[in-house]
């Protein structure tokens, strides 16, 4: 029996979906890439036989889409010089709680229980970095790659939490992340002595806590912010956003000041990761009428070495200026 690559994988599995959505019920979620960086690909697929010289990329995700308008969360994004014989490569694949993480979005990493209903779900990645060659009983010519070629695909159930964990409504989409960086390695004069490769593959907890090292959220900021030239310039935009968020909030009613709060610290505007949810609970252990100094103290006083900062501030920003005109009436 001819074994099945992962982007075949990834077609079976979108007939199936497609096969289950007609029941009105989409359970799994496929997620999937594929990037090919190379001097020249031959994939002798008989049903899409195809030859690529250069850079090649696909990107696809199946799953449901709720009445609130959510969906569940997928990240995926690559940075490469684009050489083809000395690639220089960060990418990552990332799912539920665990992409929320990469974007600075707060989420508690409970120890939950594998309890309750089970449910299989996959996860593949495959990787070559030079020169592979591979023969299939059912093909006459040889697949060859001579460059970078990743596959990643997920297909994952979308579980419903127990009457014990909250609401019976909402979806839990579990975490998985993969993660590869090849980079040239080179001796005191300069001169390329080979190319280090660091993988990660990881499930479950460990994909949301590796999600929150600064090992990977940096693959991920240096990305989102290229915008901005230094430290000094992130910093100075970060205390001007502040400070229109400052004037925005003098406008609230102060009977909704506790909900704008809260709402700063989902967003994580509070402090870092690892500081947020500390700097939220010692907000509101002040004095209603010394919160208001706090507060603004947390947000021109935060850390600007954080990257994903000016992000979160502009989300923070929007959702007040989105919703003044409710919030400043008593």
């Amino acid at each position: 029996m001819k074994s099945l690559k992962l982007t075949q994988v990834l077609i079976l599995s979108l007939l199936l979906s497609a096969i289950i959505s007609m029941t009105g019920c989409t359970s799994y979620a496929t997620f999937a890439t594929r990037t090919t960086q190379a001097v020249a690909k031959i994939d002798t697929d008989p049903n899409q036989p195809k030859i690529t010289i250069g850079k090649d990329r696909f990107e696809g995700f199946f799953g449901p889409a709720f009445d609130t308008g959510a969906a569940p969360s997928s990240f995926a994004f690559m940075d490469s010089n684009a050489s083809i014989t000395n690639p220089e490569v960060s990418q990552l694949y990332a799912t539920g709680n665990a992409a929320k993480i990469l974007l600075g979005k707060p989420v508690n990493i409970s120890d939950t229980e594998m309890t309750g209903n089970r449910k299989p779900m996959f996860f593949g990645v495959r990787s070559t970095s030079g020169l592979s060659l591979g023969l299939s009983p059912g093909n006459s010519a040889p697949e060859f790659v001579f460059g970078y070629d990743r596959e990643e695909v997920s297909i994952i159930p979308i579980q419903k939490p127990s009457s014990d964990d909250g609401d019976e409504d909402s979806a839990i989409y579990p975490s998985v992340i993969g993660v590869i960086r090849l980079q040239t390695q080179t001796d005191d004069s300069d001169n390329k002595i080979g190319i280090r490769s660091q993988t990660v593959f990881a499930t479950g907890q460990a994909a949301e806590h590796y999600a929150s090292t600064t090992d990977v959220s940096q693959l991920v900021t240096n990305i989102l912010d290229t915008e901005f030239e230094s430290v000094a310039a992130r910093y100075d935009a970060a205390q001007a956003l502040a400070y229109e968020i400052m004037i925005d909030f003098y406008d609230v009613d102060p009977s909704k000041r506790d909900k704008v709060y809260n709402e700063a610290a989902a967003v994580g505007v509070l402090g870092t990761a690892s500081k947020n949810s500390a700097n939220f609970n010692k907000l509101m252990g002040y004095p209603p009428e010394t919160r208001v100094g706090v507060f603004q103290d947390l947000l021109v006083g935060g850390d600007a070495s954080d990257l994903l900062r000016i992000k979160k501030l502009r989300l923070f920003s929007a959702y007040l200026n989105a919703n003044l005109a409710d919030l400043s009436q008593p």
